[in-house]
């Protein structure tokens, strides 16, 4: 996993072709010291300004941005029996905890919103004698079935699953997998995971699952600010924002457990994170999902 000790902040002036004055900011990291990390930036505000200054748009080419580690400050570390770290729990830009493990497989397949005209219209059909007489399966219950149906074909494979807001989570628990091989990322295309999950697993070198509400879910802004924090001020901003998204998330569930597909028994090691996931999003409190 890939959680960088250092973060600074770069900024870069300069002058574009019009006779503009451009100031460009940028973050950038490193494992080695503060110092490296100071020059890592400066230099990448260096590289967009400059990018930007020469863009017609204004803006820096897309390509520069492209794998860079999250700048998420890391809450607290998950160990194994033998000491060695086997999931990191971060906070994310709009204030959420995430589950980030180096093993643990977590695929999130998106739902299709539903539609009230299509619903409608079928209703209408079916009371009227046209259409079938049987209601269309959710989108839910249809991708459920075609999650039963690959497990078949892949058998030595086994999930949890649970329903959040938005679509659905599984958790393999057959066995450990590496997020970076192209292996894995077979089976999350075939299981029609979403591509930038995907190459975000490859950035983060782990899965990820989040563990508590998104704040605007449940009624709370986002934070008005974003780690790493300049100076005391913005800490003690963001720790009043956690008060108010603490007690407005007490009332929901980030996702709910539905059903086991598949047969296996989870390691020892492979338990206590699955213990922490459903603990953390009170995937059995039947709380509504945020």
């Amino acid at each position: 996993m890939h959680f960088p000790k250092y973060w600074a902040r770069g900024e870069w002036t300069g002058t574009r072709s019009s006779g503009e004055n451009w100031r460009q900011l940028a973050w950038d990291c490193s494992d080695e010291s503060q110092a490296d990390a100071q020059n890592r930036a400066d230099a990448k505000a260096r590289r967009l300004g400059e990018s930007a200054a020469r863009s017609r748009s204004g803006q820096p080419d897309r390509y520069l941005y492209a794998d860079r580690p999250l700048r998420e400050p890391v809450l607290r570390t998950l160990g194994q029996a033998d000491g060695e770290c086997a999931a990191v729990v971060t906070r994310t830009a709009y204030g959420s905890e995430v589950l980030n493990t180096d093993r643990l497989m977590f695929v999130d397949i998106d739902l299709p919103k539903p539609t009230m005209g299509g619903g409608l219209l079928a209703l209408i059909a079916r009371l009227f004698g046209g259409g079938s007489k049987e209601p269309a399966a959710s989108p839910s219950d249809a991708r459920l079935a075609g999650l039963r149906q690959w497990q078949t074909n892949n058998l030595g494979w086994a999930f949890r699953v649970y329903r959040t807001h938005s679509g659905l989570r599984c958790l393999v628990i057959s066995d450990w997998h590496d997020p970076v091989a192209d292996p894995t990322h077979q089976v999350l295309r075939s299981l029609g995971c979403d591509t930038r999950y995907q190459q975000l697993c490859k950035v983060q070198k782990s899965f990820r699952a989040r563990l508590t509400p998104k704040p605007w879910r449940c009624g709370c802004d986002n934070p008005p600010v974003r780690f790493p924090y300049v100076d005391p001020r913005q800490e003690s901003v963001m720790q009043q924002w956690l008060a108010g998204y603490q007690q407005a998330s007490e009332k929901h569930a980030t996702c709910q457990f539905v059903t086991t597909v598949g047969n296996a028994t989870p390691s020892l090691a492979m338990s206590s994170l699955i213990n922490e996931h459903d603990t953390r999003t009170k995937a059995t409190s039947g709380l509504p999902l945020a």
